[in-house]
């Protein structure tokens, strides 16, 4: 199972997944203006709306990604959501053999 978090209101949760099971924590790491670029082409209501998200992908990799541990970081260099999930499926499978 997978699921998307900032990990920014729910690392108590997400550190008791960790503990309680058989799972890792994944960063997917986009830079700021993919970031940014994907925030803008969001419906209006949706999720981060309203928000600045450079500030916001600025704030994440100085204050929230430094207090967790990541099994594996991926760069997502703007490739489709198939070839990310190949990749990710790729490394962790790399990851848990060593």
């Amino acid at each position: 199972m997978a699921f998307e978090s900032t990990g920014s209101s729910d690392r108590v949760e997400l550190l008791a997944l960790v503990e309680a099971s058989d799972s890792a924590l994944v960063s997917i790491d986009a830079s700021r203006e993919l970031c940014v670029a994907r925030v803008a082409a969001r419906a209006a209501g949706g999720h981060f709306a309203g928000t600045d998200a450079g500030a916001f992908h600025d704030y994440w990799h100085a204050e929230i990604k430094p207090k967790y541990s990541f099994e594996l970081t991926l760069d997502n260099h703007g490739e489709g959501r198939e070839q990310l999930l190949l990749r990710l499926a790729r490394g962790l499978c790399l990851s848990f053999r060593g």
